[in-house]
């Protein structure tokens, strides 16, 4: 809605669309990452799988082994995972920290943050 001047009026609910759309577009668009290893890492945040290893995860997503090894050596050189070598060479791999979660988009505020300064902001008035 626009205001007197020509300002425009948002609800928190509008800032949260809002930064939806942008992190779709921005995500895609400026992404450090390459396609597969996008796919990977969003499999790794959605099903959030404690220690997985190269054949499991093969299996699960039906990919071909250099596909999935380059996607791995990526996230894992980019620290988004975590790789452990166990005995006999086998290789398991995790979420490394929060890598991911709750990332900030560019610097836009998170619409929580928002909600807590427009909440602090409410409560300094009175």
């Amino acid at each position: 809605m626009l205001a007197a001047g020509g300002c425009a009026w948002a609800t928190t609910t509008d800032y949260r669309w809002a930064y939806f759309l942008a992190s779709r577009v921005l995500r895609n668009s400026l992404d450090e990452l390459s396609r597969w290893g996008r796919e990977l890492l969003t499999y790794f945040e959605s099903d959030n799988p404690a220690l997985v290893t190269r054949r499991e995860l093969r299996e699960h997503l039906q990919w071909p082994d250099r596909r999935l090894r380059e996607a791995l050596e990526e996230l894992v050189d980019l620290e988004y995972l975590e790789c452990q070598r166990g005995s006999s060479n086998l290789f398991t791999f995790r979420l490394a920290g929060a890598a991911g979660a709750g990332q900030n988009i560019l610097g836009l505020l998170m619409p929580e943050e928002l909600e807590q300064q427009w909440i602090r902001g409410k409560r300094d008035e009175h």
